[in-house]
C-alpha cells in the first residue's frame, strides 16, 4: 500500500492541534520504531460536524466509515491520513448490530463507491469507523474494542466515538498492541482554508477530553448547532449580590446584624422558599422546565439532585482581619484561612476602566483585566507562577479560588493576552447526571457528586453565576481527580521521541506536584488537593 501514498506537505498550518487532556500514553506509543506502523490523524471539520449531527439525532444506533486518503509529507517523511468523508448507514436497533453493519458497509466499499457525504471520492481508503455512545470513556467498550480487532486490521486504523445529548463530546482511540492499551489519539482538526495571519483558527471541538495550545474561537457552525435549552439568562435575572462585599447597613438592629454575620439571610438562599421548599424549578430559553426536557437534553449543571439547603455562610473562614505588622498578625498567620485576601494586594494591577456588574470576559482577554473581572466575582489569587513555554515564550499561571461557592480557577496568561482559563467545581446530581459522567474518577455515586472542569476564557462571570443558581455546587469537594496545574506551553514541551520522553512527563507531575504544595494549605484542604489538611 506504500506505492499508493501520496507525497504531500502535512497542513499544519491549516489545523489545529488536539491531544489528550489526562491520557499521555500516546508519549509512550509514540517511541515505538515507526511509531507502531500508527499515523499522524488529520480530520475534516465538516467530517466532525457531520457525525455530530447524525449522533445527535440517532443517539447511540449511530454507526458508519470513516473515509478518506493516505499521505507521506513530503517534508518530514511522516505518515499522516486525512479523514476526509464517512459513509452513512439505516441505525441500528441495538449492540448485537452493530458489527453486522460495519460488516456489510466495508464489503459494500470493496464493491461499490457510493452513499458517501463530503469529499470522498471513489478511491478512498477506510481509515476507521465511528458510532454514538451514551457517554465517551477512558477506554471503548468491551463491544466496541471487539468490532474494531476483528475487522480492522490496520495499526493507523481509529475509531472515533461521540456521545448521544445535547452536548456531545468525543474521541479518537488507537490500540496499542505491544502493550495490549487503548488510548485517547491526538489529532489535527482541519480546517476548510487557512487562517489570516494572527487571528485565532475557528473550531468545531468542544471536547473536555481534549486541549490545545492554539488561540481557538468557536466556529459559526459549532455556535449554530448548540443546544438552545440551557437555564435561563442570569443576566436577566437579579444580579447575584457577592456576601464577601455585603454589609449591613445602619438601619439594622444588633440583632439583625448577628443574623446577617451568621448567613441567615445569605445571598445563596432564598429564605422563604428555602423554609417552604417550594423553590421555582429553572426555566429554559424556550419556557420549558427541566422536567419537561427529555434527559439526554438536560445540561448536567442544570440537574442538582434534591438536598436540604445549607443555612447560609456562618461555617465560611472569615480569614485575616489583623492590620499588617500587628502582634496579633504574626500570630494568626498560621491559621491563614482559604478567604484570606492579603494575597489581592500581589494581583495585577486594576485597570482604567472601571468594571460594571455586567462586565465580563471576553475571548483574547487582557490577563490583567481578567483577573481583575474574576476578582470582583469573588475569586482570591491563591497562586502565581512564571513559566517558560515552548520556544521560550514567556507564560504566566494564576490559581485562584472562590471559597464561598467551591469554585477553582486556573487561568494562563501570554503577552498581552489569556490562552487558556479553566473552571473548576463540584456538583451533586443525579443518576442521570452520575451515567453521564464518563471517568469513574469524577463521580462519587454514594453522594451523588460529580466533578467538572470547563473551558471559561469568556463569560467567566455568566458561568459563574449560572451554577450558583443551581444551588448544587459543594463549597467542601467530595471528589478531586488529578488536576494539572501547567501551562499550553509546558505540555507542548513535552518531549515526543527519545529516551527523554518519560522523563519529561515525570518532569511535569513533579512539577504540577510542587505548584500544589505552594498552594495556601486552606485551599488544598478545601478542595482536597494532594497535601491538604483532609489528606494529611
Amino acid at each position: 500500500m506504500r506505492d499508493h501514498v501520496t507525497r504531500r506537505p502535512m497542513p499544519v498550518e491549516q489545523s489545529i492541534l488536539w491531544k489528550p487532556l489526562r491520557d499521555s500514553h500516546y508519549v509512550v506509543a509514540s517511541l515505538q520504531p515507526a511509531d507502531g506502523g500508527r499515523r499522524r490523524i488529520f480530520i475534516r471539520q465538516q467530517v466532525v460536524a457531520r457525525v455530530e449531527a447524525l449522533v445527535r439525532a440517532h443517539g447511540r444506533r449511530t454507526v458508519g466509515l470513516l473515509l478518506g486518503q493516505l499521505y507521506q509529507c513530503s517534508t518530514t517523511g511522516a505518515d499522516y491520513l486525512v479523514i476526509e468523508s464517512i459513509s452513512e448507514h439505516e441505525v441500528v436497533g441495538d449492540e448485537n448490530d452493530l458489527a453486522t453493519t460495519i460488516g456489510a458497509a466495508l464489503e459494500e466499499r470493496s464493491t461499490q463507491r457510493h452513499g458517501v457525504f463530503g469529499f470522498g471520492d471513489d478511491h478512498a481508503h477506510v481509515l476507521g469507523w465511528y458510532r454514538g455512545v451514551t457517554a465517551v470513556e477512558a477506554r471503548p467498550s468491551l463491544s466496541t474494542a471487539g468490532i474494531h480487532a476483528s475487522l480492522f486490521g490496520q495499526p493507523w486504523q481509529t475509531t472515533l466515538v461521540i456521545s448521544e445529548g445535547a452536548r456531545p463530546e468525543g474521541a479518537l482511540f488507537l490500540h496499542d498492541v505491544v502493550n495490549s492499551r487503548w488510548f485517547y489519539a491526538p489529532f489535527y482538526e482541519l480546517l476548510s482554508h487557512a487562517p489570516a495571519p494572527d487571528q485565532p483558527k475557528a473550531t468545531v471541538i468542544n471536547w473536555p477530553q481534549y486541549m490545545t495550545a492554539e488561540p481557538v474561537v468557536p466556529s459559526e457552525r459549532a455556535a449554530s448547532a448548540a443546544p438552545v435549552a440551557e437555564m435561563a439568562d442570569v443576566r436577566a435575572a437579579k444580579p447575584y449580590e457577592r456576601p464577601w462585599l455585603r454589609r449591613p447597613s445602619d438601619k439594622h438592629t444588633r440583632e439583625e446584624r448577628s443574623r446577617l454575620r451568621d448567613g441567615a439571610d445569605s445571598p445563596l438562599v432564598d429564605t422563604p422558599t428555602a423554609l417552604t421548599g417550594d423553590a421555582p424549578e429553572p426555566v429554559s430559553h424556550d419556557g420549558r422546565t427541566l422536567a419537561d426536557q427529555p434527559v439526554v437534553d438536560r445540561p448536567v449543571t442544570n440537574r442538582p439532585a434534591p438536598r436540604s439547603v445549607q443555612p447560609g455562610l456562618a461555617d465560611a473562614s472569615r480569614g485575616n482581619r489583623e492590620r499588617p505588622g500587628s502582634r496579633r498578625e504574626e500570630k494568626s498567620t498560621e491559621k491563614l484561612s482559604i478567604v484570606d485576601n492579603r494575597d489581592q494586594k500581589k494581583g495585577a494591577p486594576p485597570s482604567t476602566r472601571r468594571l460594571g456588574d455586567d462586565d465580563d470576559t471576553v475571548m483574547g482577554e487582557d490577563p490583567d483585566r481578567y483577573i481583575e473581572i474574576a476578582r470582583a466575582e469573588g475569586f482570591f489569587i491563591a497562586a502565581k507562577f512564571d513559566a517558560a513555554g515552548e520556544r521560550g515564550r514567556a507564560e504566566t499561571l494564576w490559581v485562584l479560588n472562590e471559597p464561598y461557592s467551591g469554585l477553582l480557577l486556573a487561568v494562563v496568561g501570554a503577552g498581552s493576552e489569556v490562552v487558556d482559563a479553566t473552571l473548576h467545581y463540584n456538583l451533586q446530581t443525579d443518576d442521570g447526571g452520575l451515567q453521564q459522567t464518563p471517568f469513574p474518577e469524577h463521580r462519587d455515586p454514594e453522594s451523588k457528586t460529580i466533578y467538572v472542569r470547563e473551558t471559561c476564557m469568556d463569560s467567566l462571570r455568566a458561568r459563574c453565576r449560572r451554577l450558583r443558581a443551581t444551588n448544587a455546587l459543594l463549597r467542601e469537594w467530595k471528589v478531586t481527580p488529578p488536576i494539572s496545574f501547567l501551562t499550553p506551553g509546558e505540555w507542548e514541551s513535552i518531549p515526543v521521541s527519545g529516551t527523554a520522553a518519560d522523563g519529561g512527563v515525570r518532569g511535569t507531575s513533579d512539577l504540577n506536584k510542587a505548584r500544589i504544595a505552594e498552594l495556601p494549605p486552606g485551599v488544598r484542604s478545601q478542595f482536597h488537593l494532594p497535601g491538604g489538611e483532609s489528606n494529611a
